[in-house]
């Protein structure tokens, strides 16, 4: 490894041929002190844990980078003090594959990669003969950072477009600037990219206002429509001007679309058996719910509550004005059940 030093606290890197734990100690000292870094287990062929070269910049207002031939299995951690630092990363040559957080990204040429460091977060990159330019900047609040754990933003976005102009002209101002300039063209590029996430974030928030929205309509639509036994989520993209992911999406909260459409179609059974229709035969409550028949009806009830949809009946035996008989202790059972039913109304 090779270092050179100079006002810019300019730091050439070269770890191809450095063992695992002297990587490690280099890739932390660059880290801020809130991160810790480690090596995990890799899977698949043998391989280096860290790997790659490039450059390194260290002004007063943000470090910037430049890294060749990724190769890396990390795990980030932060401490409670959140680092308030984003780092942007810009693909200008080859690719980057891998996972963060379990999700698979891809990177392309242009593709920009926006990482909060408050936020802890699984690594694990390869690519090979790819350059990867990053900027990593100091935010004034931690908001900005808060919905932004990571985010690809493609390269024919005009942020995308903006955000690498802006770093390849500092890039390439660099190579000419004495410490002074250095430091005043890093202070307007954080500016820059201070503002382009706080933009970001607005975009985040009007589109998750929007997919609330949405949301809250298909829900509806859903309560309106659980007698539909063919209610599903293809249903559901007919209905709405949405994609299949997205929906999933939106309902990773509930267990999905149909966890979702099954547990609403139960509690309003739940509802129909023990207040609405206390004489109603069960096979005609199963149908008003959207089960097919009555027998998957019953082993769904029982599944969920813990007892058959008769004796959930049994168990709270109104009097035709919802109140407890008076010669009648209710079971602990029916208790259970009521309670559950008070709840349902918020899942």
């Amino acid at each position: 490894m090779t270092e050179k030093a100079d006002t810019l606290q300019h730091i050439r890197i070269d770890s191809t041929d450095m063992s695992e734990p002297q990587m490690l100690a280099l890739f932390q000292g660059f880290m801020p002190p809130e991160f810790s870094v480690s090596a995990l287990p890799t899977t698949g062929r043998q391989r280096k844990a860290l790997s790659g070269g490039g450059e390194t910049w260290v002004l007063d207002s943000l470090s910037a980078s430049i890294d060749y031939n990724i190769n890396c299995r990390l795990q980030h951690r932060c401490t409670d003090e959140m680092a308030k630092i984003a780092r942007l990363r810009v693909i200008t040559t080859g690719s980057v594959h891998g996972v963060v957080e379990g999700e698979t990204i891809s990177l392309r040429p242009g593709d920009v990669m926006v990482e909060a460091s408050n936020i802890s977060f699984l690594l694990d990159l390869e690519d090979f003969g790819c350059q990867v330019i990053g900027v990593s900047v100091a935010l004034l609040g931690h908001d900005l950072v808060t919905d932004l754990t990571h985010h690809k933003i493609p390269a024919d976005a005009p942020e995308a477009v903006m955000i690498a102009a802006s770093m390849a002209a500092f890039f390439g101002g660099l190579k000419s600037a004495d410490g002074e300039q250095a430091e005043h063209m890093g202070q307007l590029l954080a500016a820059i990219l201070k503002r382009q996430l706080e933009m970001l974030q607005k975009e985040r928030q009007h589109e998750a206002d929007r997919t609330r929205g949405q949301q809250m309509r298909m829900l509806r639509y859903i309560e309106e429509n659980l007698a539909d036994h063919a209610l599903s989520i293809t249903d559901l993209t007919e209905q709405f001007p949405l994609s299949r992911a997205v929906i999933y999406r939106m309902f990773e909260e509930y267990g999905g679309v149909s966890h979702y459409v099954s547990r609403r179609r139960l509690f309003r059974a739940l509802s129909y058996l023990v207040f609405d229709s206390f004489e109603r035969p069960i096979g005609e409550i199963a149908q008003a719910v959207g089960f097919a028949n009555k027998a998957h009806f019953s082993s769904s009830f029982k599944k969920q509550f813990g007892v058959s949809p008769s004796q959930a009946r049994d168990d709270f035996s109104f009097d035709r004005a919802n109140a407890l008989e008076p010669s009648q202790k209710p079971k602990e059972s029916g208790l259970l059940l009521r309670e559950l039913l008070n709840r349902s109304q918020n899942i």
